[in-house]
């Protein structure tokens, strides 16, 4: 079964003060089974722009990261965020289709810390795009890649973001891939951080 996920980007506007939200939170997420991925930590926007942190969150399934959001439990601890924080926040459904076939030959170097690429995507042309949903699945499965969230289902439940969620993990990185997806990988340097927004007119869903 597809898991679900939760990806908000945040701008924390006082840091003394979100610390409340993050210490209310725990409860709705144990209810739900929900894990976290990222949480905060080095990034660097390597294409477009994006919030000061990102979270990746990931549920037993795609109501379970729906049913956290709206629980009794996190609509508690939402207004300690809101006070102190602005963001982007989608649900998106997991990905459990055919997956890039690994290549890669070696395990990751002990203690190298996993690491994630995170994009949304305004596919304007669906069959030009379909060659390059192909083509990534070589680099992907160079590095031992898999996706965590491939389009599918999702709903913007706070800001806007764009309209297709795509993520893969990869368990080595030896180069520079470049990819328009979400990743997930394991990188023993920690990468440059660049501040932004993403944005486009992709609103919450009624």
């Amino acid at each position: 079964m597809a898991r679900g996920c939760w990806i908000p980007h945040i701008d924390v506007h006082d840091p003394d003060g979100y610390k409340a939200y993050m210490a209310a939170t725990p409860e709705a997420h144990r209810k739900y089974g929900g894990r976290a991925l990222v949480r905060g930590g080095a990034w660097e926007a390597v294409e477009g722009q994006g919030r000061s942190r990102h979270i990746l969150r990931e549920f037993p399934d795609y109501a379970a990261a729906l049913a956290c959001y709206r629980s009794p439990e996190y609509q508690r601890a939402k207004p300690l965020r809101l006070s102190h924080a602005t963001a982007d926040f989608v649900v998106a459904e997991g990905y459990d289709g055919v997956q890039p076939q690994s290549s890669s030959s070696s395990p990751p170097s002990p203690g190298a810390r996993k690491g994630y690429w995170i994009a949304h995507v305004d596919v304007t042309d669906p069959e030009g795009y379909k060659p390059y949903m192909a083509a990534d699945m070589v680099p992907l499965g160079k590095f031992g890649g898999r996706f965590l969230v491939r389009g599918g289902a999702c709903e913007v439940m706070e800001g806007r973001v764009r309209a297709t969620h795509r993520s893969a993990r990869i368990s080595e990185l030896r180069g520079r891939a470049s990819l328009l997806s979400v990743a997930r990988l394991s990188i023993g340097g920690a990468p440059a951080q660049r501040q932004g927004r993403i944005r486009s007119d992709h609103r919450r869903r009624p």
